[in-house]
């Protein structure tokens, strides 16, 4: 199982035919065991199965993702969309979608057929991947050769669909930049003052010592002297570090 599908995760080599592909990124994959049922919530918002958010699933939710997946190449469109992860994963759990677009109007009915079947809300019901192989439409096209042109348009469906994806990300951090009152940014500054005055606490007193052991001919006339004289400069350096800890700023 690998938990994870999603464009970003599947690679075209080079120099090789549309459908030689690679599946890369098994960080969240496991051998599968069909006696046992997964509660890990994994995934990416727009190709997450129902039963992951659920907590409660199996190898069929790698199913589902590639049921999204062929969605988005067919049309350059998520059969779940929202303005937030919160947003597309509530309807995720809802599984309601539909072809209803007009990108869908040169899309043949088996190919919609095929990823219905793939995004069957209900696990049980859900071809495994052993089936979905069997469906007509991929029985059907898999001794054609792949037409150019409509690998590219998928190609082209996919790049449209992560471009727009990268620009709604860059805005939503630049209306939150923008946000941000005087106040909170202050704020938010002073979290990160504490170990930088810590730090400079600990690193005066590192030079402090080796400057006057660098400046003292006898070393030993150093410890003397140190050992005479009240307080010592760890001490100094350790109430620095407290105060610097613990004082408001």
């Amino acid at each position: 199982m690998h938990r994870d599908l999603k464009p970003e995760n599947i690679l075209l080599e080079q120099n090789k035919e549309f459908d030689q592909i690679k599946i890369i990124d098994f960080g969240t994959s496991l051998v599968y065991d069909p006696n046992k049922t997964l509660d890990e919530k994994l995934g990416t918002p727009y190709y997450i199965a129902p039963e992951v958010l659920n907590k409660s699933y199996g190898a069929k939710c790698d199913v589902w993702s590639a049921g999204v997946i062929t969605y988005i190449l067919l049309s350059g469109m998520p059969p779940f969309n929202g303005q937030t992860d919160q947003e597309i994963m509530k309807k995720v759990r809802a599984g309601k979608f539909s072809f209803d677009d007009k990108s869908w109007s040169a899309v043949s009915q088996n190919a919609k057929d095929f990823i219905s079947k793939l995004l069957t809300y209900n696990q049980d019901n859900r071809p495994s991947a052993q089936e979905a192989l069997s469906h007509p439409w991929i029985t059907e096209l898999s001794n054609i050769a792949v037409d150019e042109s409509m690998a590219l348009g998928a190609l082209s469906n996919l790049k449209d669909f992560r471009a727009d994806q990268t620009l709604k990300q860059a805005t939503f951090a630049f209306i939150a930049s923008q946000l941000l009152s005087k106040s909170e940014k202050d704020n938010l500054a002073r979290y990160s003052r504490p170990s930088i005055r810590t730090e400079t606490a600990s690193s005066r007193w590192k030079r402090s010592r080796k400057d006057t052991l660098s400046t003292t001919e006898d070393p030993w006339a150093t410890k003397r002297s140190s050992a005479c004289s009240a307080p010592s400069t760890p001490t100094t350096a350790a109430s620095s570090t407290t105060l610097s800890l613990w004082s408001p700023l």
